[in-house]
């Protein structure tokens, strides 16, 4: 059978591919992310490359030829930890590394096990984003006979920053004799080969969400006798990632009541204190991720990160300046924000065109341009309403549950690079924090990544890490009679009767 060869130039890679096959795939077995949230079905136009001088969308090309792709540059904001604070350490390695594998980015640090520090660290797309923005895309396509796939290109994104930590510090990856993985449950089912398919049905629990200990033996290219460590999970969508951020934030280790939110595609929750603590996930969807926006995109280069209005109007900040290229999380939240007190948009979420200048038509319905041609449509309204609608459940149902009141949380500490950017003013003002907690916010970074850090570098953060995870309480948000009911209380930007 004839193959055709596909260069990809700018990272030094070749593969070959059958006739017919897509760029997006053969992208995707070489180990580089093309971010498709639509999952290669051709709708949202993200994935465009050059090949051989024409820009294509990578997911509708089929390869006939030998072609030679060229992949726009994103970068990517990173979210990484205090490069300052030093690690407690056990000693035991010479050099350790972590990763906080997120649905879309990948998160890895390299720290030296003697003083504890960070010495390196890089931040990736997730690969796995060819294969659908969210989870249950992911989770669909391993059902469907890809989960080899899913798992070879993260463990090449891995392989590839821990050469590149290791390089930028003068060191062999062999040193390496430590390594610490958090994750979301479902990103560790498919890292290890785990059939993910219980979790998208009822009641959603995994194969295991037990921790894991082993000897490296060449699974990822750093000493073959290094001890790898892979946190923890609580329950079906509240994963390792959450188990870290409960063990770097000290959660649980006094008397006032804490509320810990990890929002991304699901909105993890863990709400007690030093008494005991349960914790929750519900599905906000990828919107505070830029997918499945009109004009949105991950916090990269050409993001809208932040919008405000002042006597000039509405005024944007971009992420690395210059022109706007679509709207990342923060921003879409600050931007319906700005036009819900301009009265742009009313308390049930419905658009007020009036006819002045921003507004147009996009879609067959109304849209505000926000900048350039970065513009808000109705349909992006309704996708940060359900997001929000989801997390103001959690928030409500997990007091409920406690039998605590909202005015009884002290602190609000927000997880991840939503919470770390997000303007908390913005936040409750939409409903999607109670407002009575604004002054209580505080944004604790890569919580997640710091857990793995922690894992990483001392055997017995590792085994607190696994006590905590245990002694979590866990309510499914699904299964609660009132849950629908509370759900779509949440979702309106305040009292309305109106039916929408």
């Amino acid at each position: 059978m004839t193959v055709f060869t596909v260069t990809f130039p700018d990272y030094g890679k070749t593969v070959t591919a059958e006739p017919g096959e897509t760029l997006l795939s053969a992208a995707a077995r070489a180990g580089i992310a093309l971010y498709s949230p639509c999952g290669g079905a051709g709708r949202c136009g993200r994935c465009k490359v050059i090949a051989n001088g024409d820009e294509v969308l990578a997911c509708r090309y089929r390869i006939g030829s030998d072609i030679t792709v060229v992949i726009p540059q994103t970068e990517v904001t990173m979210l990484s930890v205090d490069p300052d604070m030093k690690y407690h350490t056990d000693g035991t390695s010479r050099y350790a590394a972590a990763f906080d594998i997120g649905t879309t980015t990948v998160a890895g640090f390299l720290m030296d096990g003697i003083s504890g520090s960070i010495i390196s660290a890089e931040n990736r797309v997730n690969p796995q984003a060819a294969f659908g923005a969210d989870l249950i895309s992911r989770i669909q396509q391993s059902m469907h006979g890809r989960s080899v796939e899913l798992r070879d290109c993260i463990l090449s994104c891995m392989s590839e920053m821990i050469a590149a930590m290791a390089a930028s510090c003068g060191i062999s990856s062999a040193d390496i004799t430590s390594v610490a993985i958090a994750g979301n449950t479902a990103m560790l089912h498919l890292l290890r080969g785990k059939d993910p398919a219980p979790l998208t049905v009822p009641p959603y629990m995994p194969l295991s969400v037990s921790s894991e200990e082993f000897r490296n033996s060449g699974w990822l290219p750093v000493s073959d006798a290094a001890t790898v460590r892979i946190l923890p999970c609580i329950a079906g969508f509240v994963g390792g990632d959450t188990s870290g951020c409960i063990l770097s934030s000290g959660f649980g280790c006094g008397s006032e009541l804490t509320l810990l939110i990890d929002i991304g595609t699901n909105g993890e929750m863990v709400l007690g204190n030093s008494d005991g603590f349960c914790a929750c996930s519900t599905a906000a969807g990828p919107a505070f991720e830029g997918a499945g926006i009109s004009c949105g995109m991950i916090a990269s280069s050409g993001a809208i990160s932040h919008v405000y209005s002042d006597s000039n109007g509405i005024r944007c900040e971009v992420i690395g300046g210059g022109e706007a290229k679509g709207i990342c999380g923060s921003g879409l939240l600050d931007a319906v924000a700005v036009m819900l007190s301009g009265g742009m948009i009313d308390a049930s979420g419905r658009m007020q065109p009036d006819g002045s200048r921003g507004w147009i038509r996009k879609d067959n319905s109304d849209a505000y341009v926000i900048r350039d041609d970065v513009a808000i449509t109705q349909n992006d309204i309704r996708q940060l309403q359900l997001a929000k609608g989801a997390i103001g459940a959690g928030i409500e149902l997990l007091c409920r549950h406690l039998s605590v009141s909202v005015s009884d949380i002290s602190r609000v500490l927000l997880a991840g690079a939503f919470g770390n950017y997000m303007d908390p003013a913005s936040a409750c003002l939409i409903g999607l924090i109670p407002g009575e907690l604004e002054n209580r916010i505080i944004p604790i970074g890569n919580a997640a990544g710091k857990g793995a850090v922690m894992c990483s570098l001392d055997a017995e953060s590792f085994r607190l890490c696994n006590s905590l995870a245990a002694s979590s309480g866990f309510l499914e948000l699904a299964s609660l009679p009132e849950f629908q009911d509370v759900f779509v209380g949440h979702m309106s930007f305040g009292d309305t009767d109106e039916d929408d």
